[in-house]
């Protein structure tokens, strides 16, 4: 299985990941909910990282009219669940200083910024392992949200941070208002 730039639909279940084979199962669970159960379908999500470059990060959810939202559910994939957990060639385990987050931005219909939600898939040693709501009902008139991933697992490089953690996360569902 490849690795997949963007967003993949998707309802591949939890009882599919086997934690005891991480990481030798990694690309075969990259398209995973951890834990999958509480959403029949949902998007995984993949963020390349800045440092490869513009034509690698198409991150954005389009509305056919603007929108007031309301919330959104989202879980750690499969992949980047165990990779923080166990650790491998790429990332660590993360401890109590660690963090893995998206910083969830809307923006109108001329592209002007309307407002910016911070969520944590890892922060203070606990990593979320459930389908968590985020509320986003300051977001009024919204046409476009992007996400940014980001991690304390990096390394500076000159183009840019590379993560160890694997930027990926899972959409389970909007609540809004149109």
């Amino acid at each position: 299985m490849d690795t997949r730039i963007g967003f993949a639909l998707s309802n591949y279940k939890e009882s599919y990941v086997d934690e005891s084979e991480y990481p030798t199962n990694q690309l075969d669970i990259q398209f995973g909910a951890y834990p999958a159960s509480g959403v029949d379908t949902y998007l995984t999500f993949y963020k390349a990282p800045v440092a490869m470059g513009p034509d690698w990060n198409p991150d954005s959810l389009v509305f056919v009219k603007p929108t007031d939202l309301n919330s959104i559910k989202i879980t750690n994939n499969a992949y980047t669940y165990c990779s923080m957990k166990y650790g491998d060639s790429y990332g660590k385990i993360f401890t109590e200083s660690d963090y893995y987050k998206t910083e969830i931005t809307a923006w109108d219909e001329s592209g002007e910024k309307i407002g910016v939600v911070e969520a944590y898939l890892a922060k203070d040693g606990n990593i979320v392992k459930e389908w968590i709501d985020v509320d986003l009902s300051s977001l009024k008139g919204v046409k476009k949200l992007t996400f940014k991933m980001d991690s304390s697992d990096f390394e500076e490089k000159p183009n840019g941070k590379w993560y160890g953690t694997p930027l990926y996360m899972c959409i389970g569902g909007f609540t809004y208002e149109i």
